[in-house]
């Protein structure tokens, strides 16, 4: 089937990878001459990495993100800052930071040649 896409922002790439990867022949339409640097940094948590592991780009995320943030603690508090349950680091959700930047350009590689074209107007 062939499908077009309008937009090749975060969405629109991944839901180009996901229906490229099922057999489809997809193309990226965007306004734009060449991708934006436009974004900042994206925190992702392990049920991101569910959703991107089951079309298939999982690997290619993680190689582009840092765990630099590591585990945070969690658990509930007293208003008074006391901890009434924590959750151990090790058992709390890995986190991966990137800049959308990083993300959009390896969503673009992951797409087979020529899937995007940059149209302004």
């Amino acid at each position: 089937m062939r499908i077009a896409i309008v937009g090749a922002g975060i969405g629109g790439l991944v839901a180009a990878a996901g229906l490229q990867r099922d057999g489809h022949d997809v193309t990226v339409y965007e306004q734009r001459d060449e991708p934006a640097a436009l974004g900042a940094g994206l925190t992702l948590f392990d049920n991101a990495f569910v959703a991107l592991d089951a079309i298939g780009l999982g690997d290619v995320v993680r190689t582009v993100s840092s765990d630099a943030i590591g585990r945070l603690r969690s658990g509930q508090r007293r208003p008074s800052g006391q901890w009434l349950v924590s959750l151990p680091p090790s058992e709390a959700p890995a986190i991966r930071s990137l800049h959308r930047v990083d993300l959009q350009e390896a969503l673009l590689q992951r797409l087979a040649g020529g899937a995007y074209r940059w149209e302004t107007g």
